[in-house]
C-alpha cells in the first residue's frame, strides 16, 4: 500500500472516531444524532471490489449499531447505500467505473460533490429513520420534520468533514 492509501484509511478512522465519540453523544431534544460516517462510504475508493465494499459498509454500520444500541438499522442502511452508490456514480459520471478504474472522487468540484452527496444522504437517512421509527400515521408529520432536520445536519456535517478530511488541496 502506498502513502495515499494509508492516509485515506487514517482519515476514515478519524471520521469514524468523531462519529462514535463526539456526534453520538450529542443529544438534541427528540432528534437522533446525525451520521457523518456516511462520508466514509461515499468516498470509498471506486476501484475496490464491490463485495468487499459492501462488507466494509456493513462493518461500519454494525459498529455504529453497537454504539447507538440500534437493531441493525445502520448496517442495513449502510449496505444499501454502498450498493446504490455505484449506480448513482454511473448516472452522474455518464460512464461505467471500469472505464476509469482509478477515478478519484476527491478531484471533483464542490458542486459535483453536493450533487453526489445530497441524494445518497437523503436515501440513507430516510431508510434509517423509517426503519428506526416505524410508520405510525399519527406521528408522521413530526417524524418527517425530525427526519428533515437530521438530513440537513447530516448533509452539513458530511460536507464539512469531506472538505476537512478528503478534499484535495490545490497547490500553487
Amino acid at each position: 500500500m502506498n502513502t495515499t492509501n494509508w492516509l485515506f484509511w487514517l482519515k476514515c478512522v478519524a471520521v469514524f472516531l468523531i462519529q462514535i465519540l463526539l456526534i453520538n453523544n450529542l443529544h438534541v431534544q427528540l432528534l437522533p444524532a446525525p451520521n457523518i460516517y456516511i462520508v466514509i462510504i461515499l468516498m470509498f475508493p471506486v476501484y475496490i471490489n464491490r463485495v468487499f465494499a459492501i462488507i466494509a459498509a456493513f462493518i461500519l454500520g454494525f459498529i455504529q449499531d453497537i454504539f447507538t444500541q440500534s437493531l441493525g438499522y445502520h448496517a442495513f442502511s449502510a449496505c444499501t447505500l454502498m450498493y446504490v452508490r455505484q449506480y448513482w456514480l454511473i448516472f452522474l459520471l455518464g460512464r461505467t467505473i471500469e472505464e476509469d478504474k482509478y477515478y478519484n472522487l476527491n478531484q471533483n468540484s464542490p458542486a459535483w460533490i453536493l450533487s453526489y452527496f445530497i441524494p445518497m444522504i437523503v436515501l440513507y437517512q430516510v431508510l434509517w429513520f423509517f426503519m428506526n421509527n416505524g410508520m405510525n400515521i399519527q406521528e408522521l408529520g413530526i417524524k418527517i420534520f425530525n427526519s428533515f432536520i437530521v438530513i440537513l445536519l447530516s448533509l452539513f456535517l458530511c460536507f464539512s468533514s469531506f472538505v476537512l478530511f478528503f478534499m484535495e488541496r490545490k497547490t500553487r
